[in-house]
């Protein structure tokens, strides 16, 4: 019925009976054994199996802490050489982040600040947008910040740099193979406001162009980033399968002037 249903056993039984069954041949259907003697040693065998997973489950502890944030938990991240590091980002744009896999956070939100915005000017902490960790090396950890400022880590977290690049980062990509290698997408100022020239670009550049996608790549982790070609419409890094990790592919109009289409992206 629905109440014996609901007392199934857990994964601990079903491991210990797979490894009872292999020790009894008579239970493999042997023709020379009745169906009521097999079904005997089998119910046997089912109460052996619920007995020994009750014990395990009642010595099982679970420990469980109640931790408050600002505000709702928008994304979770786990970083560092042993994931025990871990990254919680809330709506409000507060970075978190626990160095003992999660049973206690520190806001770090105010360590990511705007000191170089102007001379002699306040700092103040960025509001952050995404989070993303390298899957080569779980220890480089990549915040986007609203208001063309983004910092990257990479020594899990403990210590943060703020990238030269002030655009706004479209997406981003690192590489598949090599830790400090990226790819970085971007749209043009124009993109966001049409009233106002193209603040930055490459290198710190001015820059008139119309509203267009870019791509940048550095290879020092944001250190310098050098520009690959502009009006891009896809990307992506090589297949490691064929030993292409190092190559760029992608897509871009072949007639450079005007304002880019989105295509929804």
């Amino acid at each position: 019925d629905d109440g014996q249903r609901a007392k199934r056993p857990e994964l601990p039984c079903q491991l210990k009976l797979r490894s009872m069954l292999p020790f009894d041949h008579r239970l493999t259907g042997d023709p020379g054994h009745g169906r009521s003697r097999m079904t005997r040693r089998l119910l046997l065998l089912l109460v052996a199996c619920l007995l020994a997973c009750t014990c395990v489950s009642g010595q099982k502890k679970v420990s469980v802490t109640e931790v408050s944030v600002d505000s709702a938990v928008e994304d979770i991240q786990w970083g560092g050489a042993d994931h025990s590091v871990v990254f919680l980002k809330t709506t409000k744009g507060r970075l978190y982040r626990s160095t003992d896999s999660g049973k206690q956070w520190n806001d770090i939100t105010n360590s990511l600040v705007l000191s170089e915005t102007e001379p002699g000017a306040p700092a103040t902490a960025i509001t952050v947008d995404s989070m993303l960790i390298n899957p080569v090396d779980k220890n480089i950890v990549l915040v986007v910040g609203t208001k063309h400022s983004h910092f990257i880590s990479n020594d899990a977290g403990r210590t943060w740099r703020r990238l030269k690049q002030r655009v706004p980062i479209h997406s981003w990509q690192f590489h598949p193979t090599q830790p400090h290698w990226a790819l970085l997408s971007a749209w043009s100022d124009q993109c966001h406001t049409a009233s106002e020239p193209a603040k930055t670009a490459a290198g710190g550049a001015a820059t008139d162009k119309a509203c267009n996608h870019m791509l940048y790549v550095t290879k020092d982790l944001g250190v310098y980033f050098h520009l690959v070609s502009s009006y891009v419409v896809q990307f992506s890094w090589g297949d490691v399968k064929h030993n292409q990790q190092n190559w760029i592919y992608f897509t871009h109009h072949r007639t450079k002037e005007g304002g880019q289409p989105k295509y929804g992206g």
